[in-house]
């Protein structure tokens, strides 16, 4: 089938915005916010910088936060990805942005994030987030702000829970160690005793008892075998 003209200029074009719309991405922002469309207010801002951060801080993952006017790829789910893979670097992540071109937001984490915590974790907390973005009745700068706010209460809960869940394993490895030595003593302990008990027996067996083959003993009352003493009386006895 041969496609007219205005078709192959549409390919053409489409093939280029694609290939140019990833490199065309900005660098990750240092504050985790890139406000390119001013959704936010100062304040807003602000106070947005400073929850990323510090969350950041305390759990060792980050959260950025984009805010776009137009997106190239025309879907803000394409733009996640792609900042996502360029943004976090094979870190555990959180990406969330939004495109004012149709009012569109999106949340991403990173294979990381999902290989950080457990998988029930991390959905529910997608789940949560992408259902609070969607809400077209309330504002994108409050959805937004309210999103990170509660991402970031949950993420800093995820992360205690993972603290504590290493905690135990820990401990348990310790137990296991402890009672595996104890295990290994006692082996040894039930080894040395045995091996003892078998070296004095084998010296039981290596004793050799000599009797000589004839002992010269005077007769004893006819008795030819009789030995020792013959006879033995006291003063006092009276004679046979």
């Amino acid at each position: 089938m041969k496609l007219s003209s205005i078709t192959r200029c549409a390919l053409a074009y489409w093939m280029i915005v694609t290939m140019l719309s990833a490199a065309d991405m900005p660098p990750a922002p240092s504050a985790f916010l890139l406000d390119d469309t001013h959704l936010f207010t100062e304040e807003q801002q602000a106070k947005l910088k400073a929850a990323l951060s510090d969350v950041s801080q305390k759990t060792g993952v980050k959260i950025y936060v984009a805010a776009f006017t137009f997106v190239r790829e025309g879907l803000i789910t394409d733009t996640v990805s792609t900042l996502t893979a360029q943004w976090l670097h094979g870190e555990p992540g959180i990406i969330m942005a939004y495109n004012r071109g149709n009012d569109q937001c999106a949340i991403g984490c990173s294979t990381e994030f999902w290989n950080r915590y457990p998988t029930t974790e991390v959905m529910t907390l997608i789940s949560i987030a992408g259902s609070q973005l969607s809400l077209s009745t309330v504002l994108p700068n409050e959805r937004l702000l309210q999103v990170t706010q509660d991402t970031s209460g949950s993420l800093l809960q995820m992360e205690q829970n993972r603290l504590l869940r290493a905690q135990v394993f820990s401990s348990q490895d310790k137990q296991f160690a402890l009672g595996f030595g104890a295990i290994l003593v006692t082996l040894s302990g039930l080894v040395w005793a045995v091996r003892s008990r078998m070296k004095r027996h084998q010296k039981v067996r290596d004793v050799s008892y000599l009797f000589p083959e004839e002992i010269e003993v005077a007769h004893r009352l006819g008795a030819t075998f009789g030995g020792g003493v013959m006879a033995q009386a006291s003063p006092n006895s009276p004679r046979p």
